[in-house]
């Protein structure tokens, strides 16, 4: 009887998803349905105060023409004016100017070729972290420039990104795109190169009430490392759930000039919270300045 009941069970089930009827597993899914129900009623916080005026961040960035990408030192900028915190980088063109700027932010440091044209520099070789002295600066611009060279990309690149190295931490993502249905969505989970392997993601429409950039957190895995997991000190959950209502109220300003954000990774310790990298691909036919 048990068994047929299951198997009734689950037809009944099928049954009701074919058709689009959400169903709800349980007693705790239920309570977690009606606490958001009640909280998508309340009505979203007021704005931080915005020094570009609401819209104008991204449209002053395109001001000069379209662009297919803003690249990640351009993104970082308007994150950064945006509340959230990132590491600290300068842009250089030459190599002299990478030395310089190598010695100014303290060794070691990560080199990246920065391109509108080039999103995913991984691959190509063009990110290098961990650059430990002037030598290694020199080998790895050389190696570089000789890259882009050999693809015909040379022309076509805003500079190369002189970078500190982010203090160790746990790497989570946060990413904004335009759905269909529910218009801007904010994801969150773990990051680097567990993205894809974990799938762990926690999804919200925006605007974000207010509480939810915690619960966003509270329902991945990362939660249980970010409490402190195998001798590792609990890491600084406020601040990151501060960086995550930051990136909302950013995306929620500009949505008519944002098709997606990228943000990943965002490293997170004990002592806060800091973006690492980040890219934005601005909505087409986005009005500038």
């Amino acid at each position: 009887m048990g068994t047929r009941s299951g198997i009734f069970r689950r037809d009944v089930l099928a049954f009701l998803r074919e058709r689009g009827i959400a169903i709800v597993g349980g007693t705790r899914q239920g309570l977690g349905a009606i606490d958001r129900l009640a909280r998508w009623t309340q009505a979203p916080p007021p704005p931080r105060p915005d020094p570009f005026g609401s819209g104008d961040r991204v449209a002053s960035v395109l001001a000069a023409g379209p662009r297919r990408t803003i690249h990640e030192h351009d993104a970082k900028m308007l994150l950064a004016k945006a509340g959230l915190p990132v590491v600290a980088e300068r842009l250089v063109g030459t190599l002299d100017e990478a030395r310089g700027a190598a010695a100014a932010l303290g060794y070691p440091i990560a080199l990246k070729v920065v391109s509108d044209e080039i999103p995913h520099r991984s691959e190509l070789g063009l990110v290098a972290v961990d650059v430990r002295d002037e030598r290694e600066l020199g080998a790895r611009w050389q190696t570089m420039a000789s890259r882009l060279a050999e693809t015909g990309r040379s022309a076509g690149i805003a500079g190369y990104l002189v970078q500190a190295m982010a203090p160790s931490g746990l790497e989570v993502f946060a990413g904004v795109s335009a759905d269909p249905s529910f218009g801007p969505m904010l994801a969150f989970g773990t990051g680097g190169i567990l993205i894809e392997a974990l799938a762990d993601v926690a999804l919200r429409p925006l605007p974000l009430r207010s509480g939810e950039a915690a619960d966003m957190i509270a329902e991945t895995r990362a939660a249980k490392l970010l409490a402190g997991h195998r001798g590792r000190p609990p890491a600084d959950v406020g601040a990151l759930a501060r960086c995550l209502t930051a990136l909302a109220e950013f995306a929620w300003a500009e949505r008519d000039h944002v098709a997606e954000i990228d943000v990943n990774p965002i490293i997170v310790n004990e002592r806060g919270a800091v973006v690492v990298d980040a890219l934005i691909v601005p909505r087409a036919g986005a009005p500038s300045r």
